[in-house]
């Protein structure tokens, strides 16, 4: 984007002048830039008045860079900061705004680690949400869509409504539904975005490109490639388990498997030694313990389990690995 051309996007939009377009335009522009995502709510102000603060250290810091290399005119570099802070509010327009319009007041549910939580929307829908998540969805769903936000895990039973779609917002991706259940795994620490369709069909987009999803299958969204896949669901029935207590691993590395067992069971378990290099067949049963799960772990991978400071310890030189 030029500069003359971005700076007239800025005066129209802090004079309130600026069209839709045009405000999509400038908010494209900074997510491309500085690539802050920009989903809300913010858990508080102290969080907000940081991401705004960060924006504008961001976009200043560009400015600065800019104007040494190209004798930029100081007044453009401080008129696109305060630009930059007030692109929250862009931001707000098309996710927060369309999610408060939809139902009015937002209401904020949070899981921490061991921690797993029903919730029933006024909709109907079902949504079950996993270990260190966070969902933020309307009151009352008031508007021509039914909107809420996710991050970490949830399981959704969405509720047929074929007036108003239900739209996921995870980080930058979008999932549009009509009536359906599906799984999605947006954990911050995953290099992956997954959405895992059990019935129905949904719409994936990036903001880009999109993917009509069909029952069984996932698409895949790599968030440093920014690159979407679609594959087959290797096993539903697994999926569905998860939400209901169940978690099956078929060849899946053990730290990884250990990795969800601390998030789901708010255990402290590390893996060291050459098994950390195996991958893991079975599976936690509803209503196993922690500790009776790692033993079995213990016996099929040919590994010590130890309890230590309150939590487990997995050595084994990998004499059981697969």
């Amino acid at each position: 984007m030029e500069d003359e051309h971005l700076q007239s996007l800025a005066k129209k939009y802090l004079s309130g002048t600026a069209t839709e377009a045009e405000k999509a335009e400038l908010h494209t522009w900074y997510r491309l830039k500085e690539g802050e995502d920009l989903i809300l709510p913010y858990l508080d102000q102290r969080e907000e008045a940081e991401a705004r603060e960060r924006m504008y250290k961001n976009l200043k810091q560009k400015m600065d860079d800019a104007d040494g290399e190209q004798h930029r005119p100081k007044t453009l570099k401080f008129r696109l900061a305060a630009a930059a802070i007030v692109l929250l509010g862009i931001a707000m327009s098309f996710y927060y705004l369309n999610i408060y319009h939809s139902g009015g007041q937002l209401r904020l549910v949070t899981t921490k680690s061991g921690e797993h939580k029903k919730i029933e929307l006024t909709d109907g829908t079902l949504i079950y949400l996993s270990s260190e998540s966070k969902l933020s969805y309307p009151v009352a769903f008031k508007g021509n869509t039914r909107e809420v936000i996710l991050e970490g895990e949830a399981f959704f039973e969405v509720a047929k409504d074929k007036s108003k779609p239900f739209i996921l917002h995870t980080g930058k991706l979008t999932t549009k539904v009509l009536g359906t259940s599906f799984n999605v795994d947006a954990i911050l620490s995953h290099p992956d975005v997954t959405v895992a369709l059990i019935s129905g069909r949904v719409m994936f987009s990036d903001g880009n490109a999109q993917a009509v999803l069909k029952p069984n299958f996932q698409v895949v969204y790599n968030k440093s490639k920014k690159l979407p896949r679609i594959e087959t669901i290797p096993d539903s029935a697994a999926l569905i388990g998860r939400h209901k207590g169940s978690f099956e691993y078929k060849n899946t590395p053990l730290e990884q498997v250990i990795e969800d067992l601390n998030r789901n069971f708010n255990t402290h378990a590390v893996v060291i030694g050459a098994v950390k290099n195996c991958t893991f067949f079975g599976r936690i049963k509803e209503g196993e313990s922690p500790e009776q799960f790692l033993n079995k772990l213990g016996i099929i991978m040919d590994a010590t389990v130890t309890g230590k400071n309150g939590g487990y310890v997995i050595k084994g030189k990998g004499g059981g690995c697969r």
